[in-house]
């Protein structure tokens, strides 16, 4: 476990954060966010932490192949020919600026807990552009419509977080993925995720030699009736 920003510089970092300009003042930080995590020095809650996250961590996530493994996922995306596009936890913006530069016509929408993530990605190439757009709040409590979203994306989201909230992720996943949606999640395959609540598993891929892990997840198929005999 990674260890804990202490108390007064959490509140510190917290009161940071909410000054700026990106930031909702409806989101809180749950405790378990008051951590260094990747010991970056403020865990995610600085300028300077989200620079050390964007040119080293999320590299390293990928096996230094990021670029490779973004467009696979925005290929997987595209084939569902969506007409809106999700990324929870969506960092500095790298898989949003790749699917907002390879699926014209599609509202791709990215949420991150940190407006510090959101700050960068909204700079990011591809969103300036209007192509794209990242908001700032919690995974686990979108500001999304019931069965409003076709797609939802989740890369090295769930496995970072603790299995409570990763549990919370995917029922509120189940409550915003519309009818016939698919909700795809990237991984480290070592990471064992909670069970997906009211979703269900229809498809594994294993990407970069069997580093990393997509899975698409969808609501169950309805039972067909059976009808007895008379």
């Amino acid at each position: 476990m990674y260890p804990r920003i202490g108390p007064r510089s959490f509140a510190r970092r917290v009161r940071d954060a909410e000054s700026l300009p990106v930031a909702d003042d409806s989101v809180s930080y749950p405790a378990w966010y008051a951590r260094r995590w990747h010991y970056l020095p403020d865990g995610y809650l600085s300028r300077g932490s989200v620079r050390l996250y964007e040119s080293l961590i999320a590299r390293l996530y990928n096996a230094s192949l990021e670029g490779r493994v973004l467009r696979h996922v925005a290929a997987r995306v595209r084939a569902l020919a969506p007409a809106a596009a999700t990324d929870l936890g969506c960092g500095p913006g790298h898989l949003l600026s790749v699917l907002g530069n390879t699926l014209p016509g599609v509202d791709v929408t990215g949420f991150d807990l940190s407006p510090f993530m959101v700050e960068r990605a909204q700079a990011a190439a591809g969103l300036a552009s209007g192509r794209a757009v990242a908001v700032h709040a919690d995974a686990r409590s979108l500001p999304l419509a019931d069965e409003s979203a076709p797609v939802l994306v989740a890369t090295h989201l769930l496995g970072h977080i603790p299995d409570a909230a990763a549990t919370e992720v995917f029922d509120e996943a189940a409550r915003v993925l519309a009818p016939g949606g698919r909700f795809l999640v990237l991984d480290h395959s070592w990471h064992r995720l909670p069970e997906p609540g009211p979703l269900a598993v229809r498809v594994r891929e294993r990407l970069l030699g069997g580093i990393l892990t997509l899975t698409t997840y969808a609501h169950p198929e309805p039972v067909a009736a059976v009808r007895l005999p008379a």
